[in-house]
């Protein structure tokens, strides 16, 4: 069963690609949009490690994932109000801009007890590449 359906699936790439290079197009852009169409999201895993399959729940996983991934952890002070009116912000500009101008490009600043983190390390790295999240896809 898997061979012949791995033989229509190679079948179904190579026509595409004949089309393509009939057509003048990307024979590479045919292929991806082949391999992003056929994929389709079927589960996702929680945090806790249970795997949910109900699209409701999956969109509240993703929603949650990414407001958790933005969400500042770290809570400033409020503002302190003198007497004289004048407003002093808890990080003043100057402080911002020499953080901004000291940290070194393509380095990121990890958590207390962990190694500072290099993307250029990582040349696999690319910005469409995401890992918190276990996606379980199904060739359709």
């Amino acid at each position: 069963m898997w061979s012949l359906c791995h033989l229509s699936f190679e079948t179904l790439i190579a026509t595409l690609e004949i089309e393509a290079a009939e057509a003048g197009k990307s024979i590479r852009k045919a292929r991806r949009s082949f391999t992003n169409y056929k994929n389709k999201m079927i589960a996702l895993r929680r945090r806790d490690g249970t795997i949910t399959a109900f699209r409701k729940a999956m969109e509240k996983i993703i929603h949650d994932y990414y407001s958790d991934l933005f969400d500042s952890h770290v809570h400033l002070p409020s503002y302190e109000i003198k007497e004289d009116g004048y407003v002093v912000p808890p990080v003043l500009p100057f402080e911002i801009r020499h953080a901004i101008s000291s940290v070194k490009n393509r380095t990121a600043r990890a958590r207390s007890g962990q190694e500072k983190i290099r993307t250029s390390e990582e040349p696999s790295a690319s910005p469409r590449k995401h890992t918190g999240l276990a996606f379980f896809t199904l060739p359709v």
